[in-house]
């Protein structure tokens, strides 16, 4: 990769992660003018679609990345977010669960995959995937909430209340 496309590639995360998506957005379409085909473009591309919850676009963007590279997680995982703000849940949680096949250790994903199942209504596997992405990441308070629910969903209260007693903790 060019020095000029990684310049660009960082000018343009580093916007996004301060709040600046209009520059972040400006520096990824520059890279993609250039390079339709750069990954790293593409995936921040479809992350900030999906932070502006332009979810439709951010698929595509998303899918595109993929063919690139189907063996980053972190795409299959982005992927996820987008079908998931469509409402595809059955897509979700596919993109989740290749994620979690291409890297196991990724707490943010099987949180991710968590809330899908729970947006299905299945709320036992929802709370498997949530005490995993716990098992590698016991600080995690978003996804003790999220635990806390589907506990609560399945009559399990008190262990519901020792989640959420944990989250607030934190």
């Amino acid at each position: 990769m060019r020095p000029e496309t990684i310049k660009l590639l960082e000018t343009g995360f580093a916007a996004q992660q301060s709040g600046d998506l209009a520059q972040a957005e400006r520096c990824y379409r520059k890279v993609l003018r250039d390079d339709a085909g750069n990954e790293f473009a593409l995936n921040l591309m479809g992350v900030l679609l999906v932070r502006q919850e332009n979810y439709r676009d951010a698929a595509g963007i998303l899918e595109s990345a993929l063919i690139a590279n189907a063996g980053d997680p972190e795409t299959h995982n982005n992927l996820g977010l987008a079908y998931k703000g469509l409402n595809r849940f059955c897509d979700a949680a596919k993109a989740f669960r290749t994620s979690i096949e291409i890297d196991a250790r990724q707490p943010a994903a099987l949180n991710n995959l968590g809330n899908v199942l729970a947006a299905i209504d299945n709320h036992a596997d929802a709370v498997e995937s949530f005490e995993a992405a716990l098992r590698l990441q016991p600080d995690f308070a978003d996804c003790l909430n999220n635990l806390a629910v589907s506990l609560k969903e399945l009559g399990r209260f008190h262990a519901a209340i020792l989640a959420v007693e944990r989250a607030v903790m934190l």
